[in-house]
């Protein structure tokens, strides 16, 4: 039979359309870069572990300390940090500061076993994007570090709670304060130790110490009792103007624009995974 017969090969025509779709599908499925920030052994494998068995996550890097960090950032693509608090050389929440300012589009998540109101707020203060607690769910971890950059800041339900009250509480500026020495101010009047106060805001007992000499000074105050009864007595009319929706004087931060409710608002939004 005669080739002569053939009909001429054609190549196959593209559409430069089809091969934008293609590059974007291609982009839109690739998975979220993953710096892991732990100091515990344990924790930090079986993230990894976890992890490992997805295929929207690739953990790039892991830090077990804030040099460590530091070095990942400049070396790796990060799209997203998980960042615990407690750092054998400082605190995860001057990791979140310096993210925010140096890698802007890096986004945040503080995963912490230290889950209250106070920890979330300083958090949020630092430029975090989201907060988990170490007690969460993998399908929560997932959802949170998949959200987009302008997804609000992720909050899983149960630690909402309080929440509102603090962010209130601490829009309230103690003329004269410090923030550290504010945030002991206020934590004395939850009747806290020395010591419980260094846990909740992740300082040294000496350091806590210190602080509460300084804010004693600056206050003309006596003694601590003095100090837990006043900042009681100013935490109640915070708690009275969140409920009535009105507008605090001075405020700190535009923390307090955080809205709870998951619609958009002038301020941030809070996104349950």
């Amino acid at each position: 039979m005669g080739d002569h017969h053939r009909a001429p090969t054609r190549e196959p025509t593209i559409d430069p359309r089809d091969e934008v779709d293609v590059s974007i599908a291609q982009q839109g499925s690739s998975p979220v870069r993953l710096l892991l920030v732990e100091d515990h052994e344990i924790v930090l494998q079986g993230l990894q572990r976890l992890l490992s068995d997805t295929d929207s996550v690739e953990v790039v890097a892991s830090a077990r300390a804030l040099s460590e960090a530091w070095l990942a950032l400049q070396r790796c693509e990060v799209d997203v940090a998980l960042v615990d608090i407690g750092l054998p050389d400082g605190s995860g929440l001057d990791l979140c500061r310096h993210i925010a300012e140096a890698h802007p589009a890096v986004r945040t998540i503080v995963l912490s076993a230290h889950a209250d109101s106070h920890t979330i707020c300083s958090a949020i203060e630092a430029g975090a994007s989201g907060f988990l607690s170490k007690g969460g769910g993998l399908d929560g971890l997932l959802a949170a570090l998949q959200t987009p950059p302008d997804g609000g800041f992720t909050l899983e339900p149960d630690l909402q709670g309080g929440l509102m009250e603090v962010v209130w509480m601490r829009s309230l500026r103690l003329p004269d304060l410090t923030r550290p020495e504010e945030d002991v101010f206020f934590s004395l009047a939850d009747g806290l130790s020395d010591r419980e106060i260094a846990g909740r805001l992740h300082l040294s007992a000496g350091t806590v110490r210190n602080l509460v000499s300084s804010m004693l000074r600056k206050l003309e105050l006596q003694s601590r009792t003095q100090a837990a009864l006043l900042a009681a007595r100013l935490q109640r009319p915070a708690r009275l103007d969140a409920r009535r929706g009105a507008t605090p004087q001075s405020p700190v931060t535009d923390v307090t624009s955080i809205s709870v409710s998951p619609a958009s608002t002038a301020g941030r939004t809070f996104r349950t995974p």
